[in-house]
């Protein structure tokens, strides 16, 4: 057998071991998820800022390609401003000597203003004086050598275009080194915005454009309609918003001329537009010297100049969306490096906080492990010692040296239990000496009387008679003997498993009608009345020869412990499926205490009667073996001094028969 300190000790380290390995399964679950909802959480803010960053990079491209447009504004009207007093004079001699040219006559001045509302050039009508003014700023060369400044080789792959009304353009060499491509130029694009009127001071109402100064931003595609571009196409005024013109007529808020603000545009203002419209109002309206125009025979009124008057220029900057793209997938680059990078941080993390618990775990098992036995022994002190207080009982005293004072409370019951068995022992230990005391004493008795029955016949000489008397003497005593042998053997068999049970088909009724027969002569020769109550067939499934013996010792008892002139009443009958037999004497009755020991074997209510030799108190634990072996149950009612009635219930089959009801009057029942 295993030791209970090895066996406690394994247990508690198996149980150790099992939570552990839960614990560490749930905090690792717990960890994970709690891990996976953090990384969820950075991850989003990773791809939140990666959005961001790629928003602010395509403000970023639209912002330097803005710039890049402003600037190349900047440079075309620095240009244009350093050229502006040249250009006017050249303008004012166009201006003496197209009267001249085409206004000398009806039909000239017909075709000239025929010609005004052609589209052309513009595709607006405009009167002529108005109208040669246009063509002539609107057809002004794109200066080619000034504007190379914009296309050196630091501005990268991005391209550019400028583009006038009149039909002039320019093309960065980034786009000649694409094969000489071009950006898509529609003014229509960006011209569509609504005309609005403007109320004068004095309560007229001109048209003006809200858009002097106005871009777009969107993608498109270069001539050759593969190649996709986000661009910029800004259309700006010739002229700086604060170029003094002559006569000391400002358009801006700047006097004296000088070089242009070379900070940026703005949206279209009102002083640009006023400036420029009272300036060129005060060119084209005023007669010229000598009259020549209109003439006098065909007045032409000239009307107010509106902003729709102004040149202006178109220019376009683009960056390929192919490198967009690549900044683009660098960001995203960087996002998946930044997420793989957290994933493998939570990977490192989850592994890290396992080794840990799992250290921690191994580092309690093996603290357990070598602790557990020293916990074990200490818990088992107080067993070890109740052991050692068993192990000090004697066949001579059976008591418990062991009071149970600091026994745990597993063990008190334990210690209650010991003391008891203890005194059972003791108590059977007794009962056993007195048992072998009296078989001794009862088989002293006939051995002694059958002695002395023969030395007796061996004195002297007798006749046949006497001999014969006498060996009937001793075969009497013989039988005793052999009857108080075959008790002690009887019960040594039980004990020793090797008696079987045969079940039969039984009538209980004719079995207890043949047991009276038998008990009758010994019930008579006490002065004895036996009477039988028993109306069947009692059918019933048992062993015939233990029940037989059942009946048997309980009427003998009945017999031995009655009173002179007594009675004797056997009755047998059916209780549902059971059979009843009861056994009713008027003899002395028991005490309680008497009752609670009859069952005992070697028990005796009365050690005086032993006349007989066969009363060693073995008759009922017979009788209790046999009903017990049969499944059956046999209990005592009893009273001092007026009798004693034994009822043995076997279990039987269904009532078959008409007796198996019985009236209550029935002599079966009497005194219950």
């Amino acid at each position: 057998m295993p030791s209970i300190r090895r066996s406690l000790t394994l247990y508690l380290l198996v149980l150790l071991a099992i939570t552990l390995v839960v614990v560490w399964a749930v905090i690792d679950q717990v960890t994970a998820r709690a891990l996976i909802a953090r990384e969820a959480e950075i991850a989003g803010l990773v791809t939140s800022r990666h959005q961001d960053r790629v928003r602010e990079e395509l403000a970023r491209t639209d912002e330097a390609l803005l710039q890049q447009a402003k600037e190349l504004g900047n440079i075309m009207q620095s240009h244009y401003y350093s050229r502006f007093t040249i250009e006017m004079g050249k303008y004012r001699m166009l201006q003496e000597t197209a009267p001249l040219l085409f206004l000398s006559n009806p039909f000239s001045q017909a075709a000239w203003i025929a010609s005004a509302k052609n589209s052309g050039t513009f595709s607006k009508p405009n009167p002529i004086p108005s109208a040669l003014f246009r063509m002539y700023f609107a057809n002004l060369p794109l200066p080619e050598e000034y504007i190379q400044l914009i296309d050196e080789e630091n501005r990268g792959n991005d391209y550019f275009q400028i583009n006038t009304l009149s039909g002039r353009e320019w093309h960065s060499r980034s786009l000649e080194k694409q094969g000489n491509l071009k950006l898509p130029f529609d003014a229509k694009q960006i011209d569509t915005k609504p005309v609005e009127l403007r109320t004068a001071s004095d309560g007229s109402r001109t048209r003006e454009t809200s858009n002097l100064i106005d871009w777009i931003i969107g993608d498109t595609l270069l001539s050759d309609g593969k190649q996709p571009i986000r661009r910029v196409l800004m259309k700006v005024p010739y002229f700086d918003r604060n170029l003094q013109f002559p006569g000391g007529r400002s358009g801006g808020g700047r006097s004296g001329g000088g070089p242009p603000d070379r900070g940026g545009f703005g949206p279209p203002s009102r002083s640009v537009l006023g400036s420029w419209v009272t300036w060129v109002g005060s060119e084209l309206t005023g007669p010229p010297p000598g009259g020549v125009w209109p003439p006098p025979s065909q007045p032409i009124p000239p009307p107010a100049p509106t902003a729709d008057a102004l040149p202006r220029l178109y220019i376009q900057c683009a960056r390929p969306l192919a490198v967009i793209d690549d900044l683009i997938a660098r960001l995203a680059a960087e996002r998946d490096d930044e997420l793989t990078r957290l994933s493998e941080q939570t990977r490192q993390v989850r592994r890290a906080l396992q080794l840990q618990v799992g250290g921690i775990g191994i580092l309690a098992f093996l603290a357990i492990a070598l602790g557990g036995p020293i916990l074990v022994n200490r818990g088992l002190r107080p067993l070890g010692k109740l052991s050692d207080a068993v192990s000090r009982v004697s066949e001579k005293d059976f008591k418990l040296p062991h009071d149970g004072h600091g026994l745990s409370d597993e063990l008190l019951p334990i210690h209650s239990r010991l003391t008891q068995t203890l005194e059972l022992l003791q108590r059977a230990f007794s009962r056993e000496k007195q048992a072998v005391a009296d078989i001794s004493h009862e088989l002293r008795t006939p051995i002694a009387a059958l002695m002395a029955t023969i030395e007796v016949a061996l004195r002297k000489p007798r006749s046949p008679d006497q001999y014969r008397t006498t060996l009937e003497e001793c075969r009497l005593i013989s039988k005793e003997l052999s009857q108080l042998v075959e008790r002690i053997m009887t019960l040594a068999s039980l004990d020793a498993g090797n008696d079987h049970t045969q079940i039969t088909l039984v009538d209980a009724a004719d079995l207890a009608v043949s047991c009276a027969a038998v008990i009758r002569p010994l019930g008579a020769a006490h002065t004895l009345t036996v009477h039988v109550h028993a109306n069947g067939p009692l059918d019933v499934e048992t062993d015939s020869g233990k029940l037989r013996e059942v009946i048997m010792n309980l009427l003998h008892n009945a017999v031995e412990y009655n009173k002179p002139d007594g009675t004797i009443d056997l009755t047998a009958r059916r209780d549902g499926r059971s059979i009843v037999l009861e056994v009713r004497d008027t003899g002395i009755g028991m005490t309680q205490e008497v009752k609670d020991k009859i069952f005992e074997r070697f028990y005796r209510a009365d050690p005086s009667r032993h006349s007989t030799g066969v009363h060693a108190g073995l008759g009922l634990a017979i009788v209790q073996e046999y009903v017990e072996r049969l499944n059956g149950t046999i209990t005592v009612e009893s009273e001092l001094g007026a009798g004693s009635i034994f009822r043995v219930k076997i279990p039987g089959l269904e009532a078959t028969s008409e007796f198996s009801h019985w009236p209550e009057d029935h002599p079966a029942i009497v005194g219950r």
